[in-house]
């Protein structure tokens, strides 16, 4: 008996293609992705996920006699929307992490500027003049926004490999494990960004202007 299936229409709106291409959150160019940017695309991301119906909604969507052997007796189409649907349901759920640590607000206090200071600690010739005072913590500001910077990009690159893992047929505890290693990541890079920022009002409190980006 021939059942009218839904045609297999997974691959022309498939969003696990690239999760987090190269453009999305590792760029090609040396430059530093903004996190806010970022939280947007993720957000973005999850409002065209959520369209997609759950796998047990697609189950139930469909005639009862398809279903009435199992879902292993089911036909193949069924089998591999049904497999699709489940990529997709973690997918949601992994996005839906993400937006938490990505969320503008996740940090609610930023770190103290001297203590971000004290791993760069200012030259003794740069006590000659203001100006040589001023100039060293422009080295050294700059210094730590460079560094940020480089490690920011760092973190883009192993969530992008995180979301390739994750993407993979995984048991639940080593994608539980993947999913909680790019959530600290994630974290990571809300530090990072912090101490950025916080060192740049330091400076701009200092010297009452702001301090060229590196």
């Amino acid at each position: 008996m021939k059942h009218n299936l839904p045609p297999p229409t997974i691959e022309n709106h498939s969003p696990t293609g690239d999760i987090f291409p190269e453009g999305f959150i590792a760029p090609r160019k040396k430059t530093t992705p903004s996190r806010a940017r970022v939280y947007a695309n993720i957000t973005a991301l999850l409002d065209k996920v959520s369209r997609i119906p759950t796998p047990g909604k697609y189950l139930a969507s469909l005639p009862p006699e398809i279903t009435a052997g199992g879902l292993e007796n089911a036909p193949q189409l069924v089998h591999k929307k049904h497999k699709w649907l489940c990529k997709v349901l973690d997918l949601h759920n992994l996005l839906q992490r993400l937006q938490v640590v990505f969320h503008p607000d996740s940090l609610k206090m930023l770190p103290e500027a001297e203590w971000i200071l004290a791993s760069y600690p200012a030259s003794p010739e740069s006590f000659a003049n203001w100006e040589t005072l001023r100039q060293d913590d422009v080295r050294r500001v700059s210094r730590i926004i460079q560094d940020n910077n480089r490690e920011i990009r760092r973190i883009c690159r192993w969530l992008s490999d995180g979301m390739k893992l994750a993407r993979k047929d995984l048991n639940e505890v080593v994608r539980c494990v993947v999913i909680s290693k790019m959530e600290s990541l994630g974290d990571q890079w809300v530090m990072l960004e912090a101490k950025n920022e916080t060192v740049k009002h330091w400076f701009e409190e200092r010297w009452g202007k702001k301090v060229s980006s590196p």
